[in-house]
């Protein structure tokens, strides 16, 4: 097996430059087991794990201290031991969890509970991605038009779909399963496909007037929708 190193670079952002340091990975007969690429506020931080033969091990290295120095990039190098890798790929296939916070204003405090949970589970958190755009600091407020609503209610004060009932007229039927879905005692699947199935045929208008009456999170309330599903392997890279 060929010496395995963790390569982290970070520094300023510039266009091709994941592209011009692959190349030269290449031409050196790298392999790359794994990487992972962010970029905040124009600032890059890049990880890969590379198999890298012996004998290119050292040109290797000072052809990317080249590419760092000319960019002024930080670049860092770390040895890794062949039988911890070879451990954390037989522990590959645990369950994995995508967990999902939609919040209007987003604070460490909420970061720190979702961590504080993690850990409390002896789960570990392997990354963090920021899913919608960042907002501007002069006060301006998103047209509510361009958010997206779902049946339950994720950004609106009160579940859609209680409301939808009350306007069928079945509100304590639906209600009834939701409860009984909240109890364990049918699965959550189950309420999914049984509730919407007695609001069949509701007038289009009926959403609309819904949709807008209902009112949206208070955007300095503390309100979070928290939603977690498992994650189906895969070997892509995803950019």
């Amino acid at each position: 097996m060929h010496p395995i190193l963790l390569l982290n670079i970070t520094g300023p952002d510039h266009p091709g430059l994941t592209a011009e340091l692959t190349t030269r990975l290449a031409r050196h007969g790298v392999n790359v087991l794994d990487i992972g690429q962010a970029v905040i506020h124009d600032h890059l931080n890049l990880g890969m794990l590379l198999e890298v033969p012996k004998t290119e091990d050292t040109a290797m290295r000072r052809a990317l201290k080249r590419i760092g120095g000319q960019y002024d990039l930080h670049t860092e190098f770390t040895s890794i031991n062949p039988d911890d890798y070879e451990y954390r790929v037989a522990t590959e296939d645990r369950t994995r969890f995508i967990a999902t916070l939609l919040i209007r204003e987003l604070g460490t405090d909420n970061i720190a509970h979702m961590a504080q949970v993690a850990a409390l589970h002896d789960l570990n958190i392997d990354g963090i991605t920021r899913l919608s755009g960042r907002f501007s600091l002069r006060g301006e407020v998103a047209d509510e038009e361009s958010l997206c609503h779902d049946l339950l209610a994720i950004i609106r004060n009160d579940e859609v779909i209680n409301e939808l009932a009350r306007a069928a007229g079945t509100y304590e039927e639906v209600a009834a399963i939701t409860e009984t879905a909240i109890r364990g005692k049918i699965p959550f699947d189950e309420s999914l496909r049984q509730r919407p199935a007695i609001l069949q045929r509701q007038d289009i208008s009926v959403l609309e007037r819904i949709a807008r009456e209902l009112p949206m999170l208070s955007i300095a309330g503390p309100d979070i929708a928290f939603h977690a599903r498992p994650v189906v392997r895969n070997r892509e890279v995803s950019a």
